[in-house]
């Protein structure tokens, strides 16, 4: 009696499962060595570490001892007191720029030094050993600014003129829209 069935595998399918079966053993066998190898290499930088390690804390403590046999200089105490004196001397120019510092006074200065062909937009304050002013203004032409700067320099109230920057615009306000120059300074004003 003659069976019908073939149960022998195509030649195809053999080859297909044997390069499967081949690719399978052949990972099981290289994938332990690259783990063994990657545990290698940590260990070596594990120990390397540990080395280095080991001379830091030698340095340390030869650099601890050096420290406790030098004479101590008391440095925390010597910056606190510093910045206590610092914070009383800005609170006494505070208190005393307030007593002393008249606008009256400040603008009769300032009007003394101002070309006639230069406006003042903006003033602002701010109190420190002397009283900073940052100075927003128009003027006709740098020859102006530059003699405002000046008069700023030769004026006794007025020290370390600064002029941060200019700015060549029109001027909205003008018929004729000229060019004006808008210019920004920091001045230090001593009050009387």
């Amino acid at each position: 009696m003659k069976h019908l069935f073939n149960f022998l595998p195509t030649e195809k399918f053999r080859a297909k499962s044997s390069f499967l079966f081949r690719l399978i053993i052949s990972m099981l066998y290289i994938l332990p060595l690259l783990k063994a190898m990657i545990i290698g290499y940590e260990w070596m930088e594990l120990s390397n570490l540990s080395r280095n390690l080991a001379s830091f804390q030698s340095a340390i403590e030869t650099h601890d001892k050096l420290n406790r046999s030098s004479t101590q200089f008391p440095v925390k105490e010597v910056q606190s007191k510093k910045n206590i004196l610092i914070e009383k001397l800005k609170n006494f120019y505070r208190e005393t720029g307030r007593t002393l510092f008249s606008w009256d006074n400040f603008f009769s200065d300032l009007e003394k030094v101002l070309p006639n062909d230069a406006n003042i937009l903006r003033i602002s304050m701010k109190p420190d050993s002397a009283l900073l002013v940052t100075i927003e203004g128009m003027a006709g032409s740098v020859k102006c600014v530059a003699d405002f700067m000046d008069s700023l320099f030769k004026h006794e109230r007025f020290q370390h003129p600064v002029l941060i920057r200019h700015v060549l615009q029109q001027d909205e306000k003008d018929s004729e829209k000229r060019d004006r120059i808008r210019f920004y300074l920091e001045v230090r004003y001593y009050s009387r």
